[in-house]
């Protein structure tokens, strides 16, 4: 089930020093952060995320160590390196590195206000899946109860996280966690070798947000719905 890999600080002064407006403005126009290079990407039958290079629209190279994505979460980055580790660049300043996380296998969810990502834990107990949520400066453990998750994004509510999951042994089903737990949303029963029409498609692209349903098209173009938030 491995193959489901498919995981800022702004400051206002009253009085600002020349100095430090002249880098405020700088931070200002440089613009979106965009890919400037593409170093690797996967075979078609192969495996494995791309590795890019970052730069500002308006401002130059970046910086930044290679990645296989890059977010702007405020005027902060959030960048997951090839080695599987999850790092936040304050203001965007390739010296100003904090590590947030090892061992995150796929791509992390952003928002303005909030952080999602999944570390593998290969404990004593097996292998366990860990989704993380930082919101509100706060770092908090939302689940470990499945074998692998990936493909995570947030619901229209900010807080609550819907990811791609399985059970050891299980099918791969949506899943949705908040601060209450998880949830399953579809295949919760369906086992590896259960008959395909015993379990839903996975989205073939993005999820339709429409109040508390979520819904996609699987690839044979037909549309699923579900409701994540809880009643």
């Amino acid at each position: 089930m491995r193959g489901l890999r498919v995981f800022g600080v702004l400051l206002s002064l009253a009085c600002t020093a020349p100095e430090a407006a002249s880098e405020q403005s700088e931070l200002v126009d440089r613009g979106r952060l965009v890919v400037s290079a593409t170093l690797f990407t996967a075979p078609s039958a192969g495996d494995g995320a791309p590795v890019r290079l970052y730069a500002w629209e308006r401002g130059g190279p970046a910086g930044l160590p290679a990645a296989h994505e890059a977010f702007e979460q405020g005027a902060d980055v959030v960048l997951r390196t090839p080695e599987r580790v999850l790092f936040r660049f304050v203001d965007g300043d390739p010296t100003r590195r904090v590590e947030l996380a090892r061992e995150v296998l796929d791509a992390p969810a952003v928002t303005a206000d909030a952080l999602a990502f999944v570390v593998v834990d290969e404990g004593p107990q097996g292998t366990a899946s860990v989704l993380h949520r930082i919101a509100d400066g706060r770092d908090l453990v939302l689940d470990r109860t499945l074998y692998a998750l990936g493909g995570l994004r947030f619901a229209p509510d900010g807080r609550t996280v819907i990811g791609v999951g399985s059970v050891n042994g299980g099918v791969a089903g949506l899943h949705a966690f908040d601060d209450e737990g998880r949830r399953c949303l579809t295949n919760c029963d369906a086992r590896v070798g259960s008959p395909p029409d015993q379990w839903q498609p996975l989205p073939s692209g993005a999820l339709r947000f429409e109040g508390g349903e979520a819904a996609w098209e699987d690839d044979a173009g037909r549309t699923h719905v579900v409701t994540w938030r809880r009643p």
